[in-house]
């Protein structure tokens, strides 16, 4: 059993392909990467329990930094993509995460200005 949900989805499932090839599956690589960044700030004083991370994403690392910081309790704030669907948000804000969803816009491009723009607003 698995104290917190990210020890549980950063760890691979090791799948033997032949006699000499493994196949490590993770299921999110992102969150070795949230979890690394949030440690990182935490240890070095740049943020402490209590307060909040902002990102802008489009989906699975807005998911990885969510579960990073309900792991380490921290608040988590997140601009999201028009790409994020109601199932992504629902998961997010399980995790305790504030969603701000994006309006639609006209380019991917616009969409990542639009989310830049507000996370400025934030901070």
């Amino acid at each position: 059993m698995h104290d917190h949900i990210t020890d549980a989805v950063k760890a691979p499932d090791l799948i033997r392909l032949t006699d000499d090839v493994v196949l490590a599956r993770f299921e999110t690589m992102k969150v070795y990467a949230a979890l690394g960044a949030v440690r990182s700030l935490l240890r070095r004083g740049r943020v402490v329990p209590g307060q909040t991370l902002v990102d802008s994403s489009s989906g699975i690392y807005a998911l990885a930094l969510a579960m990073a910081c309900h792991r380490y309790g921290l608040r988590c704030h997140i601009v999201a993509s028009t790409t994020v669907d109601a199932t992504m948000r629902a998961q997010l804000e399980i995790l305790g995460a504030t969603v701000d969803a994006m309006p639609p816009s006209q380019s991917l491009r616009l969409d990542q200005e639009l989310r830049v723009r507000h996370v400025r607003r934030l901070l």
